[in-house]
């Protein structure tokens, strides 16, 4: 998804993708994320094209801002495995959504890269990025859940415009359905892909 209604600042450039494969190097599996937002980038016009369903970094010239992670159940390395490569590859926010608080008390825990290691933050609004993250509680396609909504740089709910989805989607359906994101997954040590690394979130 490519969203351009609102975002981190007028005449800022810049590219959000839901269920995507992230190809960080050439040769190498991508890892499956399920939303990521990339500033000041050029993204493909046609999102039919192949390019336009994976982040190739070196086509982009640099990582994602921001990489979202869903948490469907206990076995995706979102706390572990996926967090750790994240901080690798620099990426400078990661966020875990878990509704059902299967990993931890807290349904939204933000982690700001420090030093080239994740540290707990506030979900922003993030300065540099212009954009935060927000747990909001209502009515959404005549739906009442609990939604992951971005902030604008005053912390208010970026409302939505009419015709498009969640930037993130609802905490229950994200958690129940899902759908292969990419070809090509990143596997993880010792062998095995775990399902939220083969299979991004609807």
């Amino acid at each position: 998804m490519k969203s351009r209604h609102a975002g981190p600042g007028s005449g800022r450039s810049f590219l959000v993708l839901v269920n995507v494969g992230w190809f960080y190097q050439r040769k190498t599996p991508a890892v499956v994320a399920h939303c990521l937002l990339s500033l000041d980038v050029t993204c493909p016009e046609d999102l039919q094209v192949k390019q336009g369903h994976s982040y190739y970094q070196w086509d982009m010239d640099k990582q994602p801002d921001v990489v979202i992670e869903v948490v469907p159940d206990r076995t995706g390395g979102e706390e572990s495995y996926k967090k750790d490569l994240y901080a690798r590859l620099g990426v400078a926010y990661y966020a875990v959504f878990d509704p059902n608080r299967l990993l931890s008390g807290d349904t939204l825990r933000t982690y700001e890269l420090v030093g080239g290691t994740y540290r707990l933050g506030d979900p922003g609004p993030w300065s540099n990025i212009g954009l935060g993250l927000r747990v909001w509680e209502g009515k959404f396609e005549g739906v009442e859940d609990a939604w992951l909504r971005w902030c604008d740089v005053n912390g208010e709910i970026i409302p939505h415009r009419r015709g498009t989805r969640d930037a993130i989607g609802r905490a229950r359906q994200a958690s129940g359905r899902t759908r292969q994101a990419s070809g090509r997954t990143h596997r993880r040590p010792g062998g095995g892909t775990s399902p939220a690394e083969k299979q991004a979130l609807s």
